[in-house]
């Protein structure tokens, strides 16, 4: 089991404190340096394809994320994410990346001690490599999906506040922003542009992304 070393909880909250008073994004995540190469981890051939497994393991994660690093995959890639009974939680999902990219990241899953599976096909050469370049220890926020209403917004689920609004309503989204210290929710909206070709362009809040990686 790969595990990062743990953070210091009680300095992460006074540090949240402080990020609230200066107005910065609040994280919901510590991103946790790791540096493991999939190289590391348990291949296996399964009928037409290569499939790698590493267990990861954050204690006392609500949720874990795992930024990827140093992406060289074949076509055909894809990563699951599974419980330690073998079940399912994430994926499969597709690897493509756009031409010079080589980050790439998992979805959020529940859970403080998961599998990581790299499946690629056998005709392929050579393997596909990446590094677990970081593993984001979600530790708050977590599972508030349902939440729809802040303080000071309508909730767009009621009615009639909602009338006559469903087209923002459908272009409402939930983005993770990434930053060198931690993970953050923030909210925006999709906008189409002048040559109407949907390019998915999201317009989000200056504080949403000043800090973030690329």
């Amino acid at each position: 089991v790969f595990r990062p070393e743990a953070f210091d909880a009680a300095q992460v909250a006074a540090m949240a404190v402080q990020r609230a008073e200066n107005g910065e994004l609040p994280l919901y995540s510590r991103n946790l340096p790791l540096g493991v190469s999939n190289a590391a981890g348990e291949w296996f051939t399964a009928g037409e394809e290569r499939v790698c497994r590493m267990a990861v393991a954050s204690s006392g994660a609500k949720a874990m994320e795992l930024m990827l690093e140093h992406v060289q995959v074949p076509a055909g890639a894809v990563l699951r994410v599974l419980g330690a009974d073998g079940t399912v939680l994430s994926g499969p999902t597709d690897m493509k990346l756009p031409a010079g990219v080589h980050e790439y990241a998992t979805a959020l899953v529940p859970g403080d001690n998961w599998v990581l599976e790299y499946r690629e096909p056998v005709a392929s050469a050579p393997e596909g490599r990446f590094t677990i370049a970081q593993v984001g220890h979600a530790y708050r926020y977590v599972g508030q999906e349902d939440a729809r209403e802040g303080n000071c917004h309508v909730n767009v689920a009621c009615e009639p506040e909602s009338d006559g609004w469903e087209g923002p309503i459908r272009a409402t989204v939930r983005i993770s922003v990434v930053t060198p210290l931690g993970n953050g929710w923030c909210s925006g909206t999709l906008v189409n542009n002048v040559r109407q070709d949907c390019a998915p362009y999201v317009l989000t809040a200056w504080h949403c992304g000043r800090t973030s990686t690329t």
